[in-house]
């Protein structure tokens, strides 16, 4: 009797547990869908891909619903820090991906919907991979990625690029732009912007 019980409890207790991750190698690929090698059916639950040349290390994470990436899906760096985060809705990437440097530092962050990709409205920010500023600045409606207001660009060591302030992706008033080295910054000069805009307001 007590044997039975233990045995009905063991299965509750594995029906209840999260299904085990399973390396994407076990899976087998079937176009763009992958299939549990034993049933050949789309497999559904969490899975991992290890590095190729270092099976010490997982690279990715994910869920897989029918066999298509579902949910969030992460990419990792070689020293274990995340590299991007992406969003899946059936195989489609839907919702924010956002891009890290090995620093942890956020790089870039795009928008997925309809299957366009285009970039928040908002404060924008972009890195290089050493950790640097490269651009920052604001957009407006993303989805034409339209640069409105104050404006910088850098180099990849962090000195000034260009700065100045856009109008709707229209360059206006002063800028200053500089080949990087010692070259000389030059000033140049466009249409006034308009009232306010070149102090970000």
């Amino acid at each position: 009797m007590k044997k039975a019980l233990f045995f009905a409890l063991a299965l509750i207790a594995v029906g209840c547990a999260d299904p085990i991750p399973r390396n994407v190698d076990t899976l087998v690929e079937q176009g763009d869908v992958l299939l549990d090698r034993e049933t050949m059916r789309p497999y559904t639950g969490p899975i991992f891909e290890l590095f190729s040349d270092d099976d010490s290390k997982v690279g990715s994470r994910g869920t897989l619903r029918d066999g298509r990436p579902h949910g969030i899906a992460e990419e990792y760096h070689r020293n274990g820090t995340l590299q991007w985060r992406m969003s899946f809705n059936n195989g489609e990437a839907d919702g924010i991906q956002e891009r890290f440097n090995e620093f942890g530092q956020s790089m870039i962050k795009w928008v997925w919907e309809d299957g366009e990709m285009y970039a928040p409205d908002g404060p924008f920010e972009r890195y290089y991979e050493n950790g640097q500023l490269q651009t920052k600045g604001t957009l407006v409606n993303g989805k034409q990625h339209i640069e409105h207001g104050p404006w910088e660009d850098y180099f990849n060591d962090g000195s000034l690029s260009r700065k100045g302030t856009y109008n709707m992706s229209e360059r206006c008033g002063k800028w200053i732009v500089s080949d990087g080295g010692n070259s000389p910054i030059n000033t140049r000069t466009y249409d006034r912007c308009p009232p306010g805009l070149e102090d970000g307001n």
